[in-house]
């Protein structure tokens, strides 16, 4: 009886510990799991998807490292992969990101993991997967950050490091170059930001030949604002660059 006590305790304690990281803001709760079986994967998914935290599962290395930082901010590689690619991924996503990458593995994979432990990776997530102590080693190794402050242009609010871009009430899906351009405007409040500052600024030491590739940045942003009515916001000062008109950046309801 004191056992299955016990046991409830502890997935009870989980469980809130599961709702608390839950709480986080959107852009740090989602966690990428690099698992080769798709259906062990798809169960983990779901089981986690029940305590409030979005999984994104991933069968090829490539993807996972392609959505490191844009869509989730912590990644799970299971000790499956084998010992070379599991290296290999820990390597490079240490190499590009600060995501804390957790392997997950059995007490026979040890040898298998160790390499990839020395590159970096955290052995702390257990197989076969318990979505209550996955969420418990969430909560450990990504303590709760304050977010920094927004700034603000008019009625649009945008907060550094976290690619959070909102106006009205309306969230702003941006890529992080999408979102560095227009910070980039937003900081100068008003003030014309000339074409070669912008590429140095978004393509430090390496903007020779980006000038279309930044037309085609701002094409986008517009193409993001126009929903929601501000896109002539972003205006094009002929032969200089660019700037944000705080003027048009106003709700209906302060106008």
């Amino acid at each position: 009886m004191s056992t299955q006590i016990e046991s409830r305790a502890q997935r009870l304690i989980a469980e809130d510990i599961a709702k608390l990281w839950a709480r986080r803001p959107q852009d740090v709760q989602c966690v990428s799991l690099l698992e080769p079986d798709a259906a062990e994967g798809a169960r983990v998914a779901a089981e986690m998807a029940v305590l409030g935290i979005q999984v994104e599962t991933h069968t090829d290395p490539l993807r996972v490292v392609a959505h490191v930082g844009v869509t989730s901010h912590v990644v799970i590689v299971s000790a499956r992969l084998g010992a070379d690619v599991l290296e290999s991924f820990v390597e490079v996503v240490r190499a590009e990101t600060s995501a804390p990458v957790l392997i997950a593995h059995g007490s026979g994979d040890l040898a298998a993991i160790r390499s990839a432990v020395m590159a970096g990776g955290r052995p702390l997530v257990a197989l076969p997967y318990d979505a209550r102590q996955i969420a418990q080693v969430l909560q450990e190794v990504t303590p709760a950050t304050v977010a920094p402050s927004p700034i603000h242009v008019g009625d649009l609010a945008l907060t550094p490091g976290w690619y959070d871009v909102h106006f009205g009430g309306h969230a702003v899906d941006l890529s992080p170059i999408e979102f560095d351009l227009l910070l980039a405007l937003a900081v100068r409040r008003g003030g014309v930001v000339p074409r070669p500052v912008l590429v140095e600024s978004l393509w430090p030491g390496g903007g020779a030949g980006k000038a279309d590739v930044l037309a085609a940045a701002v094409m986008r942003v517009r193409r993001k604002l126009l929903p929601l009515g501000i896109h002539e916001a972003l205006q094009t000062v002929r032969g200089v660059g660019y700037r944000l008109d705080p003027h048009r950046l106003i709700t209906a309801s302060d106008a």
